[in-house]
């Protein structure tokens, strides 16, 4: 568990280095969102209805299963 975690707090670092604009000609297609608690399950929600592929990764099955119900139960 420690390995993912530095996995992805080392994603996120990589990311923010990263100036993303339309001139980098860079057409986001798949989003993964980290933590399917109330923020990221919102994140999650928001991101899937303007379109893009979401993937939702937590640490916590419980709070993991809870936020794929939510989901269900909106669609």
């Amino acid at each position: 568990m420690m390995t993912e975690n530095y996995a992805i707090k080392e994603l996120i670092l990589n990311f923010r280095k990263q100036k993303i604009t339309k001139s980098n000609n860079m057409e986001l297609q798949n989003i993964v969102v980290a933590g399917s608690g109330v923020l990221g399950y919102q994140i999650a929600f928001q991101t899937a209805f303007h379109g893009y592929n979401v993937y939702v990764y937590d640490i916590n099955d419980e709070v993991l299963d809870k936020a794929k119900a939510k989901f269900n139960g909106l669609s």
